[in-house]
């Protein structure tokens, strides 16, 4: 009889997968996770990319059912695969299924925050540097509550477009000067739980005048509005069309004035019989900086110039 084989060591597949992976942390550079153990698994494989791109997937084995994920890209969205192993001192094998979820990493503050328009009951703004991130927190306030933002007058938690996003608050006036700032969030992966990004930058800006008229006087046009509280000035801009993005600023005056004569644009004589649209934006001085309304003009009142 002859000699018995060397002893062929099998281990078994493990064909269940893991529960659902929920996320516990989440930074700039990293995403923590967690899973329920799965029976019999001596281990786990966690294979990661970035969404979208599987060709690109790198990753890791871990003992216990938990695993940090570094080196990874400020505000990038990754898919994770959590595979059960069962291993011996020789082989491994690997769960055929896999449990799958994606998750996205925290982005810096937000940078370039700026208003592009206010109006009553209305403000736009814009920002840069947001790639992943949906979704956003967006506070106002009273310029007098700048500081600590203690009794936001708008508080809205949801998601916008990464590139900028408005709110519809009544509780904006017109006249008056406020101060915003922004920040992103990501959501843990199974979770409810938000993670914020630092905020940006305070800016400060205000809404229109309560009232501007402008009427035709003698050789030019005269242009009056009601004062705002805190203005430190006031910048005349004036268009021969209602296109907010063509106006020019004419003119800067002093805050006792409301009220003002408009005689030439562009450096020539107003022209005959033609509409002109003029806009009147507050200026309020935060520390040494002035601050104007916004990047464009708002409600812009109409006068037909016939001389």
């Amino acid at each position: 009889m002859g000699n018995w084989s060397d002893t062929l060591k099998v281990v078994a597949r493990i064909s269940d997968k893991t529960a659902k992976i929920t996320g516990t942390k989440a930074t700039a550079a990293s995403l923590s996770f967690k899973w329920a153990a799965v029976s019999g698994a001596s281990g786990y494989k966690v294979v990661y990319y970035p969404s979208g791109l599987s060709d690109l997937s790198k990753e890791l084995t871990t003992s216990t059912n938990s695993c940090t994920i570094k080196n990874l890209k400020e505000d990038g969205s990754y898919a994770i695969c959590v595979y059960a192993l069962n291993s011996n001192s020789d082989f491994t094998a690997v769960s055929n299924t896999y449990t799958e979820t994606y998750a996205t990493t925290l982005p810096k503050k937000i940078r370039d925050f700026k208003v592009t328009t206010a109006y009553p009951g209305d403000a736009s703004f814009e920002w840069k540097g947001i790639n992943g991130a949906k979704a956003f927190q967006l506070q106002i306030t009273k310029v007098s509550d700048s500081k600590k933002f203690k009794k936001p007058i708008v508080n809205e938690t949801k998601f916008y477009s990464y590139l900028g996003t408005y709110t519809n608050s009544k509780k904006i006036k017109a006249g008056t000067f406020y101060s915003a700032r922004v920040r992103s969030y990501v959501t843990l992966a199974g979770t409810k739980q938000k993670v914020y990004s630092p905020w940006s930058t305070v800016i400060t800006f205000g809404t229109s005048p309560k009232k501007i008229t402008a009427k035709q006087s003698g050789s030019g046009i005269k242009i009056n509005w009601s004062k705002v509280s805190g203005a430190s000035a006031y910048e005349i801009y004036v268009s021969t069309s209602y296109d907010t993005k063509t106006f020019t600023k004419v003119d800067t005056v002093k805050s006792k004035n409301t009220s003002y004569t408009l005689k030439k644009f562009k450096k020539k004589k107003l022209k005959k019989n033609t509409m002109y649209y003029i806009s009147v934006k507050p200026v309020c001085k935060v520390g040494k900086k002035n601050c104007s309304t916004t990047v464009y003009v708002s409600n812009p009142t109409s006068v037909f110039y016939s001389k």
